[in-house]
C-alpha cells in the first residue's frame, strides 16, 4: 500500500520540505533537491517548497500630538520626539480620511527604522492600540534622522498596498557555470489582507541558467496580488570574464 511522506532537509542554508508519493525518505538531498535515498521516485509526485514565515510585528508607543506648526515640529525634534499622522480608517462626515497627529521618540522609532526587516506596526498612542503599517518616511537630506513618518491604519477586513523584500534561495544553475546571480529589486509591492503577509517573498532561482533572468511577471504567491510591473526583471544570472573565457576556450576546443 502506497504512503505518503514529508520529508524535511536542509539544502544549503535552506529548509525543504519534501512530498513524496509512495517512498520513504531519510532526509538526505542531492544538489538538485531530489532525496538522494529517493531516486526511483518520480520528480512529478515531488513538491520542492519553503516553509511561510507570517511577517513580524513590534510595538512601538507613541503619544498624541497637539502642537502643530514649523515652529512646533522644530521644538518636538529638539526634545528627540518625532511628529507623525495615522490614517485610514477614520473618516469625517464627507467621507475623507481622517489623520490623527501623533509623536514619537526617536529612540522608539529607530526599533522600526534601522533594520532589514520590515514589520506590522503595533502603535500604542497613549495606551490605546492601533494596528498599521509604515506608509511613509521623510529624512533630513543631511543628518538622515527622521523629520516626519506617515502610518496607516490597517484591518484583517481590507486588503492594503505594502513592501515585502525579495529573498533569493537555492544555488542557481548559472552560477555553478561560473556565472554571477544579481539581485535587482529588493522589495516587490503585493495587495493583500495584512494576516496573509509573509515575512518575504522567497524565490527558488535553482533552475536559472547563465545569461537568463526572472520577472515579475513569473511569479505567484498564493493570497497574494503583485501589483508591481510584470516587466520588471527580479534577478539574472550575468555573464562574467571567467565564464566568458570558459565559453572561448571550449569554443576553440571544439
Amino acid at each position: 500500500m502506497q504512503k505518503s511522506y514529508l520529508c524535511a532537509a536542509f539544502l544549503g542554508n535552506t529548509l525543504a520540505l519534501l512530498f513524496i508519493e509512495g517512498y520513504s525518505c531519510d532526509g538526505e538531498l542531492s544538489v538538485k533537491g531530489i532525496c538522494a535515498m529517493c531516486d526511483s521516485a518520480s520528480q512529478n509526485n515531488l513538491i520542492y517548497s519553503n516553509t511561510t514565515i507570517k511577517m513580524k510585528e513590534i510595538t512601538i508607543n507613541a503619544q498624541a500630538r497637539n502642537e502643530f506648526g514649523k515652529k512646533a515640529s522644530k521644538e518636538l525634534r529638539r526634545a528627540g520626539q518625532v511628529p507623525a499622522v495615522v490614517y485610514g480608517v477614520e473618516r469625517d462626515e464627507k467621507g475623507l480620511p481622517v489623520a490623527k497627529s501623533i509623536k514619537i521618540s526617536e529612540k522608539e522609532l529607530a526599533k522600526l527604522l534601522y533594520t532589514p526587516n520590515v514589520y506590522i506596526v503595533n502603535l500604542v498612542v497613549d495606551g490605546a492600540p492601533v494596528k498599521a503599517i509604515l506608509k511613509s518616511l521623510q529624512s533630513d537630506f543631511v543628518t538622515d534622522r527622521p523629520v516626519h513618518v506617515d502610518f496607516y491604519q490597517i484591518t484583517d477586513e481590507k486588503p492594503v498596498v505594502f513592501e515585502i523584500p525579495v529573498k533569493l534561495n537555492g544555488l542557481a544553475e548559472g552560477v555553478r557555470a561560473g556565472g554571477k546571480l544579481t539581485l535587482n529589486v529588493r522589495k516587490l509591492a503585493v495587495k493583500a489582507l495584512y494576516t496573509q503577509f509573509p515575512d518575504t517573498l522567497d524565490i527558488d532561482v535553482t533552475n536559472l541558467g547563465l545569461g537568463k533572468s526572472m520577472k515579475v511577471g513569473a511569479l505567484s504567491y498564493e493570497g497574494l496580488e503583485i501589483i508591481t510591473s510584470k516587466e520588471v526583471v527580479v534577478c539574472a544570472v550575468r555573464m562574467t570574464r571567467a565564464a566568458r573565457a570558459a565559453a572561448a576556450d571550449t569554443e576553440s576546443a571544439e
